[in-house]
């Protein structure tokens, strides 16, 4: 009976976590470049049940023994939330600005910026000019090219400025740079699952820990005068809201059995 309590209770303990994930991601819904989570559950190893003294082998014939009671099957243990594993490769919505800064990526990959942190990355493309006609996002931090942050000449007119497929930006017909656009590395693969070789950073940066690597230019396209919305789907996380819900609910139930089983246990012992 106790074993069910502990069961149950991890299973409650699962669900919150899960939760707290999904309702994360509804609150997202609306920022560009966020990257929506997903709770990985695991299992605790299962156990063996066999009848009680009931042999496991009889000798049947000479070099044969056969199992005269087959085991009862498999007994759950509980489960638990493996990892919170961030899909990086996501794709949003694209939607059409016509603003020259703003830029949207097309299949996996990321920009780079410079930061007071070091170098992070992100798919949140609305950028503008400073007053030092650096290329800056909302927070002031810098999109990097090959060279360096990416600076426009003095004075450039945005209407003249042409950043293509691949990156290459222009004023006019004069090249100025190309953007850096990476994938980040994966992580390590445990249990035979691979782990998030980046983790977020606020709302819509990334920091690689396992390092990057260039991108596929078959698989990867930067549109100009776009913006990539967050790819939260609503449906899907109401969804898994209401699963969530029921889950619980079921646990809750499993609770209040095992709380009654013990009730009327005590009951009878004490009688």
């Amino acid at each position: 009976m106790v074993r069910g309590l502990y069961t149950a209770a991890s299973g409650l303990l699962t669900q919150e976590m899960r939760l707290e994930v999904t309702t994360n991601n509804l609150a997202n819904v609306a920022t560009e470049g966020y990257r929506p989570d997903r709770a990985v559950v695991h299992d605790f190893n299962a156990l063996l049940l066999h009848r009680l003294y009931d042999p496991i082998e009889t000798p049947f014939r000479p070099n044969l023994r056969i199992d005269p009671m087959p085991t009862i099957g498999r007994l759950g243990t509980g489960s638990y939330v493996h990892e919170i594993h961030t899909d990086f490769d996501a794709q949003g919505p694209i939607e059409m600005t016509k603003r020259p800064l703003d830029l949207a990526i097309d299949g996996t990959g990321f920009f780079a910026l410079n930061t007071p942190q070091g170098v992070r990355y992100t798919r949140a493309g609305r950028f503008v000019r400073d007053a030092n006609d650096f290329v800056v996002n909302e927070d002031g931090h810098q999109l990097m090219g090959q060279n360096g942050p990416i600076r426009l000449p003095p004075g450039a007119n945005l209407d003249d400025l042409h950043i293509d497929g691949d990156g290459n930006v222009a004023i006019g017909q004069t090249p100025i740079d190309r953007l850096v656009l990476v994938n980040v590395l994966p992580g390590p693969v445990r249990e035979g699952y691979t782990l998030n070789g980046a983790q977020k950073v606020g709302y819509n940066l990334v920091d690689a820990v396992t390092g990057t690597a260039p991108v596929d230019p078959t698989q990867t396209r930067v549109q100009q005068g776009a913006i990539e919305h967050s790819p939260v789907n609503v449906v899907r996380e109401m969804v898994g809201l209401i699963e969530v819900q029921r889950t619980y609910e079921a646990n809750q139930k499993v609770v209040l059995a095992e709380d009654e089983s013990l009730d009327r246990v005590l009951q009878r012992i004490s009688a």
